[in-house]
């Protein structure tokens, strides 16, 4: 009988200034084609924002509520947007942003962080 090894766990906590997966290429988790045409349609601001509900409900398939937590650090989760261009509205997640172009990066963050919880789940 074949036994599955576990993978090392990542050392990850809400404190954690700078996420583990930072370095990692955004080629690991790149975008597909269908992606890469609706981060392209989306208008941003004068400012090159965007807001995040209008990436992450196309592109992750998730509400903002929820991807809004890795801006803030809300319900002790891991704070996924350092060193990227944020607006972030204390009134209300909807009204949250992301630079256009930090998009994918953040995406690859997000999709790295859970990938590596799932795999270390087990």
């Amino acid at each position: 009988m074949f036994g599955l090894r576990k993978a090392a766990p990542i050392a990850v906590t809400p404190s954690t200034p700078v996420f583990a997966f930072k370095e990692l290429p955004p080629a690991a988790f790149a975008f597909n084609k269908a992606q890469r045409d609706v981060l392209d349609s989306l208008p941003a601001d004068e400012n090159g924002m965007v807001f995040i509900g209008d990436i992450v409900r196309p592109i992750v398939g998730e509400q903002t509520q929820y991807i809004s937590r890795h801006f803030d650090g809300s319900c002790n989760t891991i704070i996924l947007t350092d060193g990227l261009r944020t607006d972030i509205d204390a009134s209300s997640y909807h009204s949250f942003k992301l630079h256009k172009d930090d998009a994918e990066l953040f995406i690859a963050r997000l999709r790295a962080y859970r990938w590596s919880n799932h795999r270390n789940c087990h």
